[in-house]
């Protein structure tokens, strides 16, 4: 005889025994609950006798005892525990908090029919709603079609056993986080190992004991209630994030749209770049003629990045744009620098600052009057001459309120390529290098400047240089002609 062989017998001899005593403990509770005291004798005895026979099963059946099972004694059993004169009831009806916080829907699975009824009495004499399956194909079935909260498993049964019963659950996404408790007759260790590998939440003995059962399912069903509700919180966190998502796409959208489009005939051209590091940056810029002989253009650079960014960078931007800096003549890029500092202090706004390059080109003398305040220069390249960076030393705009700024200018040829931009564009992490650096900036526009794909190679080469689609910081680069 094999070692499944007596598992098997073990198992067939043990589940009459366990029904036995299932059955005496849930007479014996109703018959407490009636006040009916005389039998309590009786299902003591009813109780010994079974018990000493589960343990005569144990110690003869098994590899020791192939053959033959040798005639016992008395001696043979050890003397069963004198009961207690006054024994704890168990559960049932109204129950204490652990249960009534375990209370739900359960399923349980075992192909001996009487063994489903003890165990569904006792549980829904404790208030569990329970329903149950005789097969493992019936009771995969039924999981799929109707919401259990938690699932009784007999261990050995025809066709598809419980270890195999739980390992299909635990392949289906929609079902492996169901908790799963194994029940049978067999206490060995291989059983237990076996099933807990394969997913169970924990393993109960037949007969089993009520108080143990009870606590089993309770804290089954409160891990079960925290992870729903964990779920319930996530997917709640899912949708607000797709809505925020979808507002933020919206916002970028209308960021973009203040934008100017690109200009690609006349006197002066542009064509630019924006790539912010998340769905709303705080880089803006722009451009517009203050009258026919003098040409404006602006690019500011927000600390930070998101909404508050964003709202603020439009902000400065309407306010250059629509010129409603009091006292500003916007012809001066100093007084522009001098009234956004008085506008935008940090205090007032929630100690944010910016820098800014502000330029104004008169094309009747050719000359460039600009400021920048914490900003990259602006870098031109003259036909055939050297590159140039035309910047100025002021402080960040919003930091001091007395702040005084000054301003330069610089003749512009004919011809002239200009190119105005964020760090972002040049400040870049690379894993396996030092930070590339604004002489790198310069060594690409050098090489690549006035191309026409190469504001898109830029991008692409700080994207390939970080290693990541995603930017650290927003790149803005406006590419100007003045011709």
């Amino acid at each position: 005889m094999n070692p499944r062989d007596i598992s098997s017998l073990r198992h067939d001899l043990r589940t009459p025994l366990n029904q036995i005593m299932g059955y005496s403990d849930l007479i014996r509770e109703e018959m407490q609950d009636a006040g009916i005291k005389d039998y309590e004798a009786d299902f003591d005895k009813v109780t010994r006798a079974s018990k000493n026979l589960l343990e005569l099963i144990d110690r003869y059946v098994s590899t020791r005892h192939l053959a033959i099972i040798a005639p016992f004694s008395e001696s043979d059993v050890s003397p069963a525990p004198t009961p207690d004169p006054h024994p704890i009831s168990e559960p049932h009806g109204e129950s204490g908090p652990s249960v009534q916080n375990g209370r739900g829907h359960l399923l349980v699975v075992d192909d001996n029919p009487a063994n489903c009824d003890v165990l569904m009495r006792r549980l829904q004499s404790a208030g569990y709603s329970v329903r149950d399956a005789h097969a493992g194909a019936q009771a995969l079935d039924m999981l799929r079609k109707e919401p259990f909260d938690l699932v009784l498993l007999d261990v050995l049964m025809p066709e598809m056993d419980g270890c195999e019963v739980l390992m299909t659950l635990k392949k289906d996404a929609d079902l492996r986080h169901l908790p799963v408790i194994m029940v049978s007759a067999l206490d060995e260790l291989g059983q237990v190992v076996r099933c807990i590998e394969a997913g169970a939440d924990d393993y109960l003995t037949k007969p089993v004991n009520p108080t143990l059962l009870h606590a089993r399912l309770g804290s089954s069903l409160d891990r079960k209630r925290l992870r729903d509700q964990e779920q319930r919180i996530f997917r709640e966190l899912q949708l607000t994030q797709q809505k925020l998502e979808k507002e933020l796409a919206e916002a970028a959208t209308y960021v973009r749209t203040q934008l100017p489009p690109p200009l690609t005939e006349g006197r002066i051209t542009a064509r630019w770049k924006f790539e912010p590091s998340s769905t709303l940056g705080g880089d803006a810029f722009d451009y517009f003629w203050l009258d026919d002989s003098h040409f404006a253009f602006h690019l500011l650079d927000v600390c930070g990045h998101g909404v508050g960014a964003a709202l603020l960078s439009l902000s400065a931007l309407h306010a250059i744009r629509s010129r409603a800096l009091a006292h500003v003549d916007f012809y001066k890029p100093e007084e522009v620098m001098q009234g956004l500092n008085l506008s935008f202090a940090m205090e007032q706004h929630h100690d944010m600052y910016f820098t800014i390059w502000y330029g104004v080109f008169d094309t009747a003398s050719r000359t460039l009057c600009y400021a920048s305040a914490g900003h990259p220069p602006c870098i031109m390249f003259p036909p055939g001459g050297p590159c140039q960076s035309l910047r100025t030393h002021n402080l960040i705009v919003g930091y001091m309120p007395n702040t005084r700024f000054t301003s330069a200018s610089t003749p512009v040829p004919e011809g002239s390529q200009l190119y105005l931009f964020s760090d972002g564009a040049y400040e870049i992490r690379r894993p396996n290098a030092p930070m590339m650096r604004l002489a790198d900036l310069e060594k690409f526009l050098s090489q690549k400047g006035g191309t026409p794909d190469m504001l898109d190679e830029l991008v692409a080469t700080a994207r390939r240089e970080q290693g990541s689609n995603i930017l650290d910081d927003d790149l803005s680069m406006i590419d100007f002609k003045f011709n």
